[in-house]
């Protein structure tokens, strides 16, 4: 299983290279791994050690948006990573919005952690928002009988009230989507 996340590499010519890590997502342990000594994680003098994050791609995407809409499953990621080209990282929380049972049907958030907190701590903070505004603000309708547009909208409520309250995070949407499309 894994704690899995996705890092997005800044790329000289624009755009970043998304890559994958199995276990990159407990503790938010990739924050302190990716250096310019250790692009992929690798555990400092210890030529030997597996990189932490893989090499191979698993997508190139044009902008951060992009990266929230096409490439972040909040369902299956519980971190992101934006490395910049002088090996800066910020570290996301991906947040899927539903009530009852997971879904990404009303899309969600891929929302900054704030550089002055503990990211554990913050992520949390994050995800127990994610259960209140979750609970109020999504219909109360079987997803099923609800259209597009009332997954949109719903979206659209969600994303808003947490973009009000985010207290300065940077914030990309992540789409309504269903896993048939």
């Amino acid at each position: 299983m894994g704690h899995r996340a996705l890092v997005a590499y800044e790329r000289p010519t624009g755009g970043y290279t998304v890559r994958y890590s199995q276990w990159g997502a407990h503790g938010y342990r990739l924050l302190d791994a990716i250096t310019a000594s250790t692009p992929l994680g690798g555990r400092r003098g210890d030529e030997d050690a597996p990189p932490r994050v893989r090499p191979e791609p698993v997508d190139v995407v044009a902008d951060l948006a992009e990266f929230a809409a096409s490439a972040v499953d909040p369902l299956a990621h519980e971190a992101a990573f934006v490395v910049d080209d002088g090996f800066g990282v910020r570290a996301l929380e991906p947040l899927a919005f539903w009530h009852d049972e997971p879904t990404v049907a009303f899309g969600g958030a891929l929302a900054a952690l704030r550089r002055d907190r503990d990211p554990t701590a913050d992520a949390r903070e994050l995800r127990a928002w994610r259960r209140g505004a979750a609970a109020t603000g999504l219909p109360e309708e079987p997803l099923g009988t609800l259209s597009v547009a009332e997954c949109e909208r719903a979206h659209r409520r969600l994303f808003d009230a947490l973009d009000e309250d985010g207290r300065g995070r940077t914030l990309e949407r992540v789409p309504p989507r269903t896993r048939d499309a």
